[in-house]
């Protein structure tokens, strides 16, 4: 049975991933942090079936010793701070939160000379304010980041592609836009 491996896990997009993969027939593993702003209860639906680790992603130890007992043959990333509000009160917060945590699972499995296909959920938050002229927005948009949320996210892409290009990892970059939905409690 292939392995799955779901960062933020909690969070609303990770849960409803987690909701579609166990119905797949697959092995779903989760990392929370303890402190966690999240709603487990997000993962009422799949509980039974998930593995959910304490691990915080800021800690590479943790996430070494996570993945060590894992092994997983896929990883999503969605764990960020998400909420692109917070940018504006707390941007430091959020530029070290998002970037630490991407580099240090990427590190992490370079460290453990694991091999899984690597998902990074990125945002259209990065192309910026696009005019009318320019939409709907492409892939071949331009690049303009205009918050620290953003700016973070972007940051995010390039460290998945870096360790891509230098380290040969498998990873699968994508876009997501702006969603609301009701496990999203922290409407911005």
């Amino acid at each position: 049975m292939k392995k799955v491996l779901i960062t933020g896990i909690t969070g609303s997009g990770a849960s409803y991933l987690a909701d579609f993969l166990v119905e797949q027939n697959l092995e779903v593993h989760g990392i929370a942090r303890w402190h966690s702003t999240a709603q487990h209860s997000n993962l009422k639906k799949c509980a039974d079936r998930v593995t959910v680790h304490e691990c915080d992603l800021l800690d590479l130890s943790s996430v070494i010793r996570t993945l060590r007992k894992v092994k997983p043959d896929y990883i999503f990333h969605l764990a960020s701070h998400a909420n692109v509000r917070s940018c504006f009160d707390n941007p430091i917060a959020v530029m070290n939160n998002n970037v630490n945590c991407t580099i240090n699972l990427f590190e992490a499995i370079r460290l453990e000379e694991q091999n899984p296909i690597v998902q990074f959920c990125g945002t259209s938050e990065v192309y910026g304010q696009v005019e009318i002229k320019d939409l709907p927005i492409r892939e071949k948009n331009q690049i303009d980041p205009v918050n620290i949320y953003a700016i973070s996210k972007l940051t995010q892409e390039k460290i998945a592609k870096s360790y891509h290009l230098a380290y040969g990892m498998n990873v699968v970059i994508t876009r997501m836009f702006a969603y609301i939905n009701p496990r999203r409690q922290d409407i911005f």
